[in-house]
């Protein structure tokens, strides 16, 4: 299964709090069966954008973890 619509970055948006959060997310997706996830923050006024270079930072330290 192929997730084109989630919400796993740590701190962004309606996602999870924390890197263990999303690290727990992502683990259960996988255990479900899902071997891709796209990472899709929302663009919203009442939210704080991280800017495209912390996104980056994000994936990053998803994916060394």
């Amino acid at each position: 299964m192929i997730d084109i619509h989630c919400h796993f970055l740590p701190g962004v948006d309606d996602g999870p709090a924390d890197i263990e959060d999303s690290l727990l997310m992502l683990r259960q997706a996988a255990q479900q069966g899902c071997e891709v996830m796209v990472a899709t923050p929302h663009q919203r006024r009442e939210w704080s954008w991280p800017g495209r270079e912390n996104l980056d930072r994000l994936i990053r330290e998803l994916q060394e973890a």
